[in-house]
């Protein structure tokens, strides 16, 4: 079963340790690595709590929301373990589902590397389109509340 549960200061060393997991690093803008005291700064400063993916009572990943503007909110997820066995969708779109309803969020923006392609095939099944170029490696995708729950409701 999956649920979600939210990130509290203790889960500071574990998020640490995914934040500079090789792979996370090699997809992410930031590409050196990040301290503990820089989560914790980082956990602090963040308007909406990170929300842990737990699949039978264990955590496999974390999805982190930054509020970008009133109704705007830039999402980043990590999923650790579980890969290709569909629960990064079932997590994402319970994540959503959350942030759409109960945060009164319109629209959720995720920036993704051109180069991971698992990721913009992620983002595309959840309904996000490209919304604008950032550079040249990263684009800009957005996820309407009105696509969504045309889409999962």
């Amino acid at each position: 079963m999956i649920e979600l549960q939210t990130m509290q200061l203790k889960d500071v060393p574990l998020v640490t340790r995914w934040r500079n997991d090789k792979f996370i690093r090699s997809i992410s803008r930031n590409k050196k690595k990040i301290s503990l005291r820089e989560t914790k700064n980082w956990f602090l400063d963040l308007k909406y709590d990170p929300l842990f993916c737990k699949y039978n009572g264990r955590k496999i990943g974390l999805i982190v929301f930054k509020e970008t503007d009133d109704f705007i909110a830039r999402w980043s997820i990590y999923l650790m373990r579980g890969r290709g066995m569909g629960l990064g969708t079932k997590f994402a779109i319970k994540a959503l589902r959350h942030m759409f309803e109960f945060k009164n969020l319109k629209y959720i923006h995720a920036m993704i590397n051109q180069s991971n392609y698992d990721s913009l095939v992620f983002h595309k099944k959840l309904g996000f389109r490209k919304f604008a170029d950032c550079d040249q490696d990263f684009k800009l995708y957005r996820l309407s509340k009105k696509s969504f729950q045309n889409r999962f409701n």
